[in-house]
């Protein structure tokens, strides 16, 4: 940095001899060649100053210092011309709050030893407000040379701008990291107390599905031991009547009977597979067999019903054979039971990737739009597609448990009311199977068994 020592305000004896012996020797006119019409120093302290980018001022060393010198600089950022400012106090051009560290500034100054000119440097801040009314703050470098003051500054208003906003996005971030953090807490606090009240919900909810169950079980049992006596016991005395009249009688007590029974044993087996802890069994065997030996214990009368088993002969399954027999049971007997016009009943599958999807397709009366979304409900019963007096809405909600219980779907599908219906079960392959398995609800011991057997 160039000292610049300016009195009167360019007299350059009083400079010269106020400033070091460095600075005399390096702006001596010795050390440069004449010229035919030399430049003066004063006005090369002037060229410099006035081409600086820095802010240049010249102010007197008294308790209420005034602008001997200012620098165009000073024009450009507050407005004033060198002449408004010079003569004019510094405290009429300072903020308020800048005044004081101005005044401490010089009172250092005259109590300091002035032949110590290392201690003659100082740095602070000042505010200075320009004709607009706006504040610029000014980074400036203050020497005491002689009997004045020379102010070297960088406007650093910008600088002071972005430092404002940063702290404030700073502080409103500290704000929001505390307001999160109490946030954060009360979250806590909800999620304790809320799986708390899960956990007491849960416990609740499993004793009443095990009082359900075990009302179920002990209805099941209240109910078998008079029916199995009556399920025995009619059909004797219906062959022993003559009389045309009692025996219709009695086929109706048995038909009845019959249907109790099969609402007694589906609502056994619904609650069998719903139970958690009910284990699968699983085993390899061949569908197109199994699917025949069903068709044949339901002795369906090729006269009246045309069922094609169209399943490849080669095709194994890998599943509970136990559950997906009763599983086609269910879905065949309402195919029969709610077939009409040609009486037929096809049966196919096709195998994807990782999965087996079967196919039963029926010539029956047909599915609406609203009932398909709820017919593997439990309980669930419609006039125009389950016959209250022959469906008790149980049979496709066990479907639903049995095939995923095996890891599959089953889905249905119809055009409308008295269009038919398809329905489909999608069981995994081998490949498929191994992923699926979990070995607290699958035993694969059986078929592992039959694997090494074979």
């Amino acid at each position: 940095m160039i000292i610049i020592g300016i009195q009167d305000p360019w007299d350059e004896e009083k400079m010269i001899e106020s400033d070091s012996n460095s600075n005399k020797n390096f702006l001596s006119p010795d050390n440069y060649p004449e010229k035919e019409h030399p430049i003066s120093i004063n006005d090369k302290y002037r060229i410099i100053s006035d081409n600086t980018t820095d802010f240049i001022s010249i102010i007197s060393f008294s308790e209420d210092p005034v602008y001997t010198y200012v620098n165009s600089r000073y024009k450009k950022m507050l407005g004033f011309d060198p002449e408004e400012m010079i003569g004019k106090q510094v405290s009429d051009f300072l903020h308020p709050d800048d005044k004081a560290p101005m005044t401490d500034l010089i009172k250092k100054y005259l109590s300091m030893d002035n032949e110590n000119e290392q201690k003659n440097t100082e740095q602070f801040l000042i505010r200075m407000c320009d004709k607009s009314g706006k504040w610029h703050f000014l980074e400036v470098t203050s020497n005491l040379v002689g009997n004045q003051i020379i102010n070297v500054a960088k406007d650093i208003t910008e600088y002071k701008k972005r430092e404002d906003e940063l702290r404030d996005k700073s502080e409103e971030l500290e704000m929001m990291n505390r307001e999160l953090l109490v946030l954060r807490e009360q979250l806590t606090d909800i999620n304790d107390n809320l799986e708390y009240k899960v956990q007491e919900r849960t416990k609740e909810v499993e004793k009443l599905l095990k009082q359900k169950d075990l009302f179920i079980t002990q209805l099941d049992h209240d109910l078998r031991t008079p029916l199995t006596p009556l399920l025995n016991l009619i059909p004797i005395l219906k062959r022993r009547i003559d009389d045309p009249k009692s025996t219709e009688i009695f086929q109706v007590i048995q038909t009845a009977i019959n249907r109790l029974n099969s609402v007694v044993k589906k609502t056994s087996r619904f609650v069998y597979y719903n139970a958690p802890s009910t284990i699968i069994q699983l085993d390899e065997f061949n569908l197109f067999d199994l699917i025949e030996e069903i068709l044949h214990k339901m002795n369906i009368d090729p006269a009246i019903y045309q069922i094609r088993n169209n399943i490849d002969k080669q095709l194994q399954i890998v599943a509970d054979k136990n559950m997906i027999a009763e599983l086609f049971e269910n879905i065949l007997d309402n195919a029969v039971k709610f077939n009409m016009g040609d009486n037929e009943i096809a049966l196919e599958a096709k195998t994807t990737y990782e999965h087996i999807i079967i196919s039963i397709k029926d010539t029956g009366i047909g599915i609406n739009e609203e009932q398909l979304s709820n017919i593997f409900e439990p309980f669930y019963k419609a006039d125009e597609s389950r016959h209250d007096l022959e469906s008790h809405g149980v049979g496709l909600a066990l479907c639903k448990l049995i095939v995923e219980k095996n890891y599959g779907t089953i889905w249905a599908e119809s055009e409308g009311l008295d269009k038919g219906s398809t329905f489909y079960v999608s069981l995994p392959d081998k490949t498929n199977l191994k992923k699926l398995y979990n070995s607290k609800l699958v035993s694969l011991s059986n078929y592992m068994k039959n694997c090494q057997e074979k």
